[in-house]
């Protein structure tokens, strides 16, 4: 008596069989016995007649002769396969020969058992196939539910083979880029690279590299990586903390895009606030005193002018005094205003403290420095200002030296504006 595993019998009834026999005593005696067991069986007569119902039906198993009329079972195996080379194929024989088997071998297949048919040893036959397709439909099951989950995973994911091109990228990022599948943004050439902006900071430029994003993330896979991406739908740029997983056994890398932009937003803006004079909307002096190291160094290196231009109001605590407070930080923001609309781009414009402004102007020397600082002196003193009478300024410039730091480029400016206001004010003085 055949003993049946209860749970490849059970799936058994969920399989389909294509069993193809020319004897019509033998075809008629298995599929008595076959039928009690599958879930669904189709017959055939012959290898054509096979190949066409398999075609027609995909059946989950094939169960075939070998010496048949019009087409034998190894063509129609062969054909089979080339259509779907995961189905299994059972082949009922009673050849013996070596080049048969190996021609089945070349075929790819599965299985076979001798005539005359034993239906026990048929059964556990039919049983392994049943097995091992469970096991790949639980294993597709599995890989579905964790696709599904990728994809509505709202961060991004992509997925790059050994060679870091991308093998699978979920439907979240897809839609950011604007395509409905991976094989439609492959034939346009398109590359997760050219929707980056900037990476750590830096503008991003992948030029004629493709995935360079990705090398740049595991080159350096101990620090956090912020991405700036541009949606060619929306055109909205977003930042995303990118990271990466290998997995050296597959020879896979899984990168996860987490959107952070509200907190880059606030990130931003906390330090725009920090480094910003709370009631002119310029530089404070905690980022002048910042960006004249940098500048000092930069000049220093590279043997490039670089001056300073210190100025304030001339009878400022008068403003505050006659008119008040109120009026006198009217007045500070008016002259902010005025002056960011005279300088240039690249020029550093900062409050000091109280009514003292810098501008740092690199790449220029002292006497354009000086043209620069009478131009401000002029239009300053042409400006209608909140108060009852015209505003003047007096101004310092100064230029660096090879033996100057900060603090000491920063008090030879401080000592021109000194020798400007002693000397009349509303003047320039160069030092």
């Amino acid at each position: 008596m055949t003993h049946e595993p209860s749970r490849e019998a059970s799936f058994l009834k969920t399989v389909s069989v294509l069993y193809v026999e020319d004897n019509p005593d033998i075809r008629n005696q298995l599929a008595q016995f076959l039928r009690r067991r599958v879930g669904a069986l189709y017959l055939a007569e012959n290898g054509q007649e096979g190949l066409e119902v398999f075609l027609a039906r995909q059946p989950d198993i094939v169960v075939t002769d070998v010496l048949m009329p019009v087409m034998d079972g190894l063509k129609m195996a062969e054909g089979i396969k080339a259509h779907n080379e995961d189905t299994p194929i059972i082949v009922t024989t009673a050849f013996n020969e070596q080049d048969y088997f190996l021609r089945a071998i070349d075929i790819g297949v599965d299985k076979y058992v001798l005539k005359p048919v034993d239906t026990g040893q048929l059964l556990k036959v039919v049983l392994k196939s049943a097995h091992a397709l469970r096991q790949q439909r639980e294993l597709e099951s599995r890989n579905a539910f964790i696709r599904y989950i990728l994809d509505v995973n709202p961060n991004f994911v992509v997925i790059l083979d050994r060679e870091r091109k991308p093998e699978y990228i979920n439907r979240t990022f897809l839609a950011f880029l604007g395509f409905d599948s991976l094989e439609t943004m492959q034939q346009t050439q398109a590359c997760v690279d050219d929707f980056i902006t900037r990476v750590d900071g830096t503008p991003f430029s992948a030029g004629g590299d493709r995935q360079l994003w990705s090398a740049h993330v595991t080159a350096h896979p101990d620090q956090e990586h912020v991405f700036y991406l541009k949606s060619p739908r929306s055109g909205d740029t977003r930042a995303y903390v990118v990271n990466c997983i290998h997995f050296p056994e597959l020879d896979k890398y899984i990168f996860s895009f987490a959107d952070v932009t509200r907190m880059e937003w606030e990130k931003a803006a906390l330090e725009r606030q920090a480094l910003t004079d709370s009631l002119t909307g310029i530089h404070n002096r905690e980022k002048f005193d910042e960006t004249l190291a940098q500048e000092v160094e930069r000049a220093r290196r590279y043997g490039t002018p670089l001056s300073l231009i210190m100025f304030d109001i001339d009878h400022f605590k008068q403003v505050n005094d006659v008119h008040g407070h109120q009026v006198g930080d009217m007045v500070l923001i008016n002259l902010a205003q005025a002056v960011s609309a005279h300088i240039r781009e690249n020029d550093i414009f900062a409050r000091w403290g109280g009514e003292e402004f810098m501008i740092l102007a690199p790449g220029i020397p002292k006497d354009s420095a000086a043209q620069l600082a009478e131009k401000l002196r002029d239009m300053v003193a042409k400006t209608d200002f909140p108060v009852s009478r015209r505003i003047t300024i007096s101004l310092g410039v100064a230029q660096f030296q090879d033996e100057d730091t900060p603090r000491s480029l920063a008090k030879r400016v401080d000592d021109a504006l000194y020798k400007a206001k002693h000397g009349g004010r509303n003047r320039v003085e160069t030092i």
